[in-house]
């Protein structure tokens, strides 16, 4: 673990609170006032020293219970934004007012539900401006994972036909919901030397001297022509110029402003078989 990281590990309880109180406030932004701080919050150890993969966060929601269980000695940024994910799945299941289990919960699409939950954490990488958020927001937009990387493309761009986050949970659960948040906007900060790389987080491709990520970032010219491409998130993807030129070059692109998101939405949901569902998956 870098010295960035492991100066904000999060590994008690006090801390949790913290981390808790800060996730809660980002998304009653976004959602209103809830009751989300009844729902119970512990730590976990999952990983052993040195492993770097395994369930960051658990949503554990069932009739009579809901439980979040976040991975102890993450950095605070990430611990924040990994724990908005979580409550998304609590929010999806139940009514964040009223905590009773919503008509629609249990049946949403994976990628539906998934995605969801990315915007959240992508909206809790926004508020901060560390090392550990401006890394993590450096992968998330442009994530290659069927599941979180498409799901959270989708839904952010759900999100912004919709007009805020109050709005596309009332079009996903079909539940009246009369707040309505600030809009969802792609957050760059200028000052990273971020905007003309693209993340590959898989193949092994990139060279170890350029961009963050040690090895794992393109500049767009020599990026495989089907690498994700996300929408831009502190200078996440495509520079501003390049996004302007393929979109006046070609016609607009995917699915950025042309209010189709939520279409595909409703067409996932009602394709997806709900035997797929994974129920209580975290990240």
């Amino acid at each position: 673990m870098c010295g960035d990281c492991r100066r904000s590990v999060i590994d008690t309880p006090e801390e949790l609170e913290e981390v808790r109180q800060a996730a809660l406030a980002i998304i009653a932004t976004h959602i209103g006032s809830n009751n989300l701080d009844r729902i119970p919050v512990e730590l976990k150890k999952e990983l052993a020293h040195g492993v770097t993969s395994g369930r960051l966060g658990v949503a554990m929601n069932r009739e009579d219970l809901t439980l979040l269980l976040l991975e102890s000695g993450l950095p605070e940024s990430f611990a924040i934004s990994v724990l908005c994910h979580e409550f998304g799945h609590a929010i999806l299941f139940r009514d964040h007012q009223t905590l009773v289990t919503r008509s629609s919960a249990g049946t949403h699409a994976i990628q539906v539900e998934e995605g969801f939950c990315q915007v959240l954490n992508a909206l809790a990488l926004q508020t901060r401006h560390d090392s550990v958020a401006r890394f993590q927001g450096f992968l998330l937009p442009a994530s290659p994972d069927e599941v979180y990387g498409d799901g959270f493309r989708l839904m952010w761009q759900a999100a912004r036909d919709a007009g805020s986050v109050a709005a596309l949970l009332e079009q996903i659960t079909g539940d009246v919901i009369s707040f309505r948040g600030p809009t969802v906007e792609m957050a760059v900060d200028d000052a990273d030397d971020f905007g003309d790389l693209i993340p590959v987080v898989s193949g092994g491709l990139g060279d170890p001297t350029k961009g963050p990520l040690r090895g794992s970032a393109l500049k767009p010219e020599e990026a495989p022509a089907d690498v994700p491409r996300g929408p831009r998130l502190r200078g996440t993807a495509l520079t501003l110029e390049k996004e302007k030129e393929r979109e006046t070059g070609g016609g607009r692109i995917g699915l950025r402003g042309t209010g189709l998101a939520l279409a595909k939405v409703k067409e996932i949901e009602a394709t997806e078989s709900k035997a797929s569902r994974l129920r209580g998956k975290g990240l």
